[in-house]
């Protein structure tokens, strides 16, 4: 059976990076879809995207509930693109994005539950260093997600 499409945000791209745990994604999910947008900020802060990343744009215009909802360009474009294949998992963080893909009956995973996907595939042996490690670079997670997220890993 094939894998489902996935379509990263930037941020799951970048946090992946800031610690040394990129090759997670295609290991898990073979190729990755980003739209343009994600593309660009995600290349601002590296020189070049891994070869296991495809760059799709929308094929469809934008889908008016999601540009009204004021999101940043990369989770817009990912949004739509979700929309567009319907049966494909986004990878998002941010929580109005992800309220949305919500409300769309989109599929989701945010960047720590693929650690924690990683992990049940042997890719990874704990979760915990790999979550302290992204709060450390600043990225944001409840406590309450942070000790579910640890709790799904076996690793209360």
């Amino acid at each position: 059976m094939a894998r489902p499409s996935v379509i990263a945000d930037a941020s799951a791209l970048i946090s992946l990076a800031w610690i040394d745990q990129l090759d997670l994604l295609p290991g898990l999910f073979g190729r990755i879809l980003v739209p343009p947008a994600v593309a660009a900020e995600a290349t601002h802060r590296a020189s070049t995207l891994p070869g296991w990343v495809d760059v799709r744009e929308p094929g469809q215009p934008l889908d008016r509930r999601v540009v009204n909802a004021r999101l940043g360009a990369g989770e817009t474009e990912v949004l739509c693109l979700g929309l567009e294949l319907r049966r494909a998992w986004l990878i998002l963080d941010d929580a109005q994005a992800r309220a949305m893909a919500r409300e769309l009956g989109l599929r989701l995973v945010g960047t720590a539950a693929v650690l924690v996907e990683a992990k049940r595939a042997g890719l990874l042996p704990l979760v915990r260093p790999m979550l302290d490690a992204l709060l450390a670079m600043g990225f944001r997670l409840d406590r309450k997600v942070y000790d579910r997220i640890l709790e799904s890993a076996n690793e209360e």
